[in-house]
């Protein structure tokens, strides 16, 4: 039996966004947990990368709450970018939402 990558595996749900790690291990849950909440705490390429949008067409879930922070906000970090916490209800099958994100990156550190 020939063993294939994840990527591989999810290519045709997500198309380029299966080369993320991230992105794969969002999508096992989705498939696999059929009807849960999902709370995840990432940056957000998923939700605004052009490499991310089949995986938004195909990700059926409602997004219940979240919010932004920038990432210099916490120890060790940086970066200049906003990470997300964010709470998907599976159990609502809905298009992912056309967002408008607001980030305001403030001077002071």
């Amino acid at each position: 039996m020939k063993k294939t990558s994840v990527a591989e595996k999810y290519y045709k749900d997500l198309k380029k966004a299966s080369n993320e790690i991230f992105i794969q291990f969002l999508w096992h849950i989705y498939i696999k947990i059929n009807g849960c909440l999902i709370a995840e705490f990432s940056k957000i390429k998923h939700l605004t990368g052009l490499d991310s949008f089949t995986f938004r067409q195909n990700f059926l879930a409602k997004l219940e709450k979240g919010f932004l922070v920038p990432a210099y906000t916490f120890d060790n970090v940086n970066g200049n970018f906003p990470v997300g916490f964010k709470i998907w209800n599976t159990s609502i099958k809905k298009k992912f939402p056309i967002l408008i994100l607001m980030y305001i990156m403030t001077k002071d550190k």
